[in-house]
């Protein structure tokens, strides 16, 4: 039998890692997640290009990630029910572009979870460069899927108010849970610098 699998997006850090602390915490994770996966499932790292739909196995990034060789094709994913999708990188473009593939495999009975790492640049739009309502369009389109992890209680409970106040009608609840960020820095995966 199968076991299931984890779909860890990790889009942005595979075709251009910003090297900010969203990146920093999307490469720990995975490192974790891959060292140490949860009962059950099968750790996938993937990602999606915001101009092509669909998502691939990140099978060159994760070998490059972990010191392996890896000489094949990232190939499509291929889910069945009970699965699970963390978007656990923060890319607005990918999102907007695969909206329909996702909700395709919901359909499918994959589980559809995003990583929130903040609400700022809603409440903050003028110190963000980002083009303006963006994040409010990636709030809308997450929330309409199954649930988000945010990476502290407050912004937990700032997502629970932005969805008291702009959340649509839903069959069924929308999940917000959080954790706490670590602060191993050695083992985070750190970057170490801009070169000459």
């Amino acid at each position: 039998k199968r076991e299931k699998q984890l779909f860890v997006d990790v889009s942005g850090v595979v075709q251009e890692d910003a090297k900010t602390g969203i990146q920093r915490v999307t490469r720990s994770i995975l490192k974790e997640f891959l060292a140490n996966p949860p009962n059950g499932y099968t750790v996938e790292p993937v990602y999606a290009s915001p101009n092509r739909n669909g998502y691939r196995y990140a099978r060159h990034y994760t070998a490059c990630l972990l010191s392996q060789d890896y000489d094949g094709e990232d190939e499509e994913i291929e889910h069945r029910p009970g699965d699970i999708f963390l978007g656990l990188d923060l890319q607005h473009r990918v999102l907007l572009n695969n909206h329909d593939y996702l909700l395709g495999l919901r359909r499918d009975g994959v589980k559809i979870i995003f990583d929130v790492y903040d609400l700022l640049p809603i409440s903050m739009p003028h110190a963000f460069a980002l083009e303006p309502d963006i994040h409010a369009l990636w709030l809308e389109t997450i929330t309409g899927f199954d649930g988000a992890v945010c990476i502290s209680r407050a912004v937990a409970d700032e997502l629970t108010g932005w969805l008291g106040a702009h959340g649509r009608q839903r069959l069924r609840p929308f999940r917000i849970n959080w954790f706490h960020l670590g602060a191993d820095i050695e083992n985070s995966v750190p970057t170490f610098g801009l070169p000459d």
